[in-house]
């Protein structure tokens, strides 16, 4: 593992740069760390669970299909999609098939889940502003980079949606609404602030100048609604300091050879915060439901 900190000469053919049109294989092949592979590192995961899942086989299942299927839709560019005319994948011979289409580099979907992701392209193509996005000839898809962090001396690499003329786009597909409040959790739950500081600290150490990502989030339920968003400053912050937690935690395992998992003792247990009654706190939800009811004639 240590061949991610320091020289790359032997182990990574390709140094720092930005490349376009790398393969799938050989970006999630390529021995540099990744920001998803960084998340792993931190709270509530454990390094120890970072290296178990970067030892583990690729993960495949209906959803992610369904994912590269929508990038691929969106962005014009990536594995091929293949459509498999059955209802699901409970027989053998469904399974066989979508085994071999994957193997050959390909994306098997079911006929439902292939009308979804063509009812899904055309709905994001009805958005003004994300229409814009993919269709600006300036923006290059499924760019890659890779460089040396400048601090640690580990080298880091990602593989940005959209990039070009300054700007930083990333697709997501959700199956909750794609309001503010409800992607403003998202963003805290999954780390995407920890992704876009990933992705433009890569830029910056390759010169190369961007500004906030835009995130373009699309529902995966009728009318396959999106809209698109970028983090402010406290979760600019959050995120950098949350990638440089990562990396350093990455250097010291690195380092010591150890990637240590929960605490080896007894821990006492406290109810969450959410779940204390709180004196003299206004439940405001509730007081205008209250109005609501008790203002309205029936």
């Amino acid at each position: 593992m240590n061949n991610v900190v320091g020289s790359m000469n032997v182990a990574n053919p390709r140094g720092a740069g930005v490349y376009p049109n790398i393969s799938d294989r050989d970006y999630f092949t390529h021995p540099a760390l990744s920001q998803s592979q960084a998340k792993l590192l931190l709270p509530p995961s454990t390094p120890a669970h970072f290296m178990a899942a970067r030892s583990a086989p690729a993960r495949t299942s209906t959803e992610f299909d369904i994912g590269h299927a929508a990038h691929l839709k969106a962005l014009g560019c990536g594995p091929h999609i293949v459509h498999v005319p059955v209802d699901d994948w409970r027989s053998k011979a469904a399974q066989d098939q979508a085994t071999q289409i994957r193997a050959e580099g390909g994306v098997p979907l079911k006929t439902t889940d292939y009308e979804m992701v063509e009812a899904m392209a055309e709905a994001l193509l009805k958005n003004s502003a994300a229409a814009e996005l993919l269709t600006d000839p300036t923006l290059n898809p499924e760019v890659t980079l890779i460089a040396q962090d400048d601090v640690t001396g580990v080298w880091i690499r990602g593989k940005a949606d959209l990039m070009g003329g300054q700007r930083l786009v990333d697709y997501k597909t959700t199956s909750k609404p794609a309001t503010v409040t409800q992607f403003a959790k998202t963003v805290w739950d999954y780390g995407y602030d920890l992704q876009a500081a990933w992705y433009q600290t890569l830029a910056q150490l390759l010169g190369v100048p961007c500004r906030r990502m835009v995130f373009i989030v699309q529902e995966k339920t009728p009318p396959y609604l999106c809209a698109l968003y970028t983090l402010d400053d406290t979760f600019t912050e959050r995120g950098l300091s949350r990638m440089r937690e990562a990396l350093d935690t990455y250097l010291v395992c690195s380092r010591t050879e150890e990637w240590p998992g929960y605490v080896d003792s007894v821990t006492t247990v406290r109810p969450p915060p959410w779940a204390t009654p709180t004196v003299g706190v206004i439940d405001t939800d509730l007081l205008n439901e209250l109005e609501y009811f008790t203002t309205t004639t029936i």
